[in-house]
């Protein structure tokens, strides 16, 4: 499958030719292009290169309304032109087997992770190799619910997604990566980790808040006293 950088407005579609300045024969593939985005902190950066390598226009970027589009990974499937998310620097650790498998080994308490887990893999289709291991993981999360222990049976699920999801067999039945399953992976660690980090900082700056509060209460009671 061929994959392009490019922009989408309501206007055109417009796709960046990487050929012009690498001579790869890969570019067009999306481990490519990962290696790539992955060089800049995030899209304004990524979006001034493209501008000033001459790969895209300012104006390719603007829809009707004059607001800037988001640049994304643009592939057909099936005849209709799909789309995914530009990686950039922070999500390059993401991209490592042993990273995304430990981290999945470490989230194995999140019902939302579960959660997602087994919606993404659970799809109805009687090929479909994850099946046993949704299984596994919907009946954990059962658990998870009712405040009970879960199985060691979870580990070894999660363990197998893992492996079933970043590798396959060829031909030959010799393993190989399978890097859009890698990255898939990697993308809903990445998230669901950003989303812990966000609650996590609301929960700090709402004790902070209520501690501010109570001294800001406890200076007045003062002050009256005075």
């Amino acid at each position: 499958m061929n994959y392009k950088l490019g922009v989408r407005t309501d206007k055109k579609y417009t796709e960046v030719d990487l050929d012009k300045i690498f001579a790869s024969k890969d570019t067009n593939k999306l481990k490519f292009i990962d290696e790539y985005t992955t060089r800049f902190q995030n899209e304004e950066d990524l979006r001034n290169e493209l501008i000033k390598k001459g790969l895209i226009n300012y104006y390719d970027l603007l829809d009707s309304y004059g607001n800037i589009c988001g640049i994304k990974i643009y592939y057909k499937y099936r005849g209709t032109l799909k789309n995914i998310n530009v990686v950039y620097s922070d999500f390059e650790k993401y991209l490592h087997p042993n990273y995304i498998y430990y981290s999945v080994k470490s989230m194995s308490n999140s019902v939302s992770f579960l959660t997602t887990l087994a919606d993404h893999y659970g799809y109805e289709n009687n090929h479909n190799p994850q099946m046993p291991n949704v299984v596994d993981i919907r009946m954990a999360i059962k658990s998870l619910k009712a405040g009970l222990p879960v199985s060691n049976q979870l580990n070894i699920a999660l363990g197998d997604l893992c492996l079933k999801a970043m590798y396959t067999k060829d031909s030959k039945g010799e393993e190989k990566e399978n890097y859009k399953g890698l990255r898939d992976l990697g993308y809903i660690v990445y998230r669901a980790k950003n989303i812990d980090a966000l609650l996590k900082k609301k929960t700090e700056v709402i004790k902070s808040s209520e501690q501010i509060s109570i001294f800001e209460n406890l200076d007045r009671e003062y002050q009256k006293k005075k």
